[in-house]
């Protein structure tokens, strides 16, 4: 599979799969989290993500994803949203309406 962003056109069926697969992955991330901040000091939750991107890395590596491709989805996704004075991540969507 090519992951370049010139291969962006996608089917209504191809984006539905996207969203569901984003929606899982989001899932399973923060409960992942949440699991480490309550194991009691067995993990820590920035060690548990720290080893979530790396095996992400991994996998994507073995499914034929370059560097430079791994690397501009990791910039566009770290520049798509701020946080707040509070912490809190502003959407994309509230960015966008400030602008």
């Amino acid at each position: 599979m090519d992951y370049s962003k010139e291969e962006m056109n996608y089917s209504k069926e191809e984006k539905l799969v996207i969203e569901t697969s984003m929606r899982y992955s989001y899932d399973k991330f923060w409960d992942a989290i949440e699991e480490s901040a309550g194991s009691k000091g067995e993990t820590n939750e920035v060690d548990v993500a720290i080893g979530l991107i790396l095996e992400g890395v991994s996998y994507m590596k073995g499914a034929g994803m370059s560097e430079s491709e791994l690397v501009e989805h990791i910039k566009s996704h770290y520049n798509s949203f701020e946080f707040d004075k509070d912490g809190n991540i502003i959407e994309p969507e509230t960015l966008e309406a400030e602008a």
